[in-house]
């Protein structure tokens, strides 16, 4: 029986000393060599890591959108300040729906990108909103080593990456933009899928109103539009500004396009996102940052 128990004593012991060593090594990547991921080898980690990061504290402004948003430097990268909620693949609707339902905690202000609003319509609720539901989220925004950030591969990934991390830039000359309002009778006969989403934002907006967030929408410099997405997102903005208080940001047409730099036709370079970052930072503390 002893002999037994010496033997569980030990394996207990030698666990928990590997495990020790384990989050030791993976802690040293994670907090001395600075290797948290922002962006890794999973759209669906890349954006859990901005999320979770971005959950607690309240940061003074939330960006709300796209892979688009998500190359915009925010806490994940070290400007605590601000919470980026960047879906990959998604809309900005996913983030403002968790602050809504506070599962990440309520901004001062709430930047929201007009690229996507209609991204994936119709496709019901993302892989993101659906994981931070869970407990897991609320771990990992607590404790970060269990958290998307610290995952070994994702670390690896970054750092083969090897994407530099560029916190601050230059911030461009620009100036409020006014919503340019479509047709309202076509507006109105948005699909029964478009009209939902819409809804959706009308709902979740109202939330984050009452709660006393001040808003500004974004267009931000991407790749082409449809069509469609371009009337669905004047027509939407439109929409928004009739029932919140909303200041909005032309971007797209107020940077030339050569001052940028892009790693893709659609993504801004960590230069660019800086500046690009810096310039919305510089209009919310000139319009009454609180």
């Amino acid at each position: 029986m002893n002999t037994n128990s010496d033997h569980t004593r030990k394996l207990l012991v030698g666990i928990c000393l590997a495990l020790v060593a384990c989050f030791s090594l993976q802690g040293y990547f994670r907090y001395v060599l600075d290797m948290g991921t922002g962006k890794s080898e999973s759209n669906y980690f890349s954006t859990m890591s901005r999320f979770q990061s971005g959950a607690s504290p309240s940061a003074e402004i939330a960006l709300a959108g796209s892979s688009i948003t998500g190359r915009l430097p925010g806490r994940e990268s070290g400007n605590q300040e601000i919470a980026n909620l960047g879906s990959d693949g998604g809309p900005a609707l996913d983030g403002i729906r968790l602050i809504a339902m506070d599962h990440i905690d309520t901004p001062k202000w709430l930047v929201i990108e007009a690229n996507t609003l209609y991204g994936g319509v119709g496709y019901g609720e993302t892989l993101i909103v659906k994981g931070a539901q869970g407990p897991w989220f609320a771990v990992g925004s607590r404790l970060p080593l269990l958290g998307a950030s610290a995952r070994p591969s994702g670390m690896l990934y970054a750092k083969i990456l090897a994407r530099p991390k560029v916190l601050l830039g230059e911030a461009f000359d620009v100036n409020a933009s006014m919503p340019i309002a479509g047709q309202v009778d076509q507006f109105n006969a948005l699909t029964h899928d478009e009209k939902q989403r819409f809804d959706q934002y009308v709902s979740a907006l109202t939330v984050l109103h009452q709660r006393g967030t001040k808003f500004l929408i974004v267009t931000y410099p991407a790749g082409v539009m449809r069509e469609r997405e371009v009337f669905l997102m004047q027509n939407t903005i439109a929409e928004l500004a009739k029932r919140f208080p909303i200041s909005y940001l032309d971007l797209a047409s107020q940077i030339p396009r050569e001052e940028l730099q892009f790693t893709d036709s659609v993504h801004l370079s960590p230069e660019s996102a800086a500046r690009v970052l810096q310039t919305i930072r510089y209009f919310c503390k000139t319009n009454h940052w609180s």
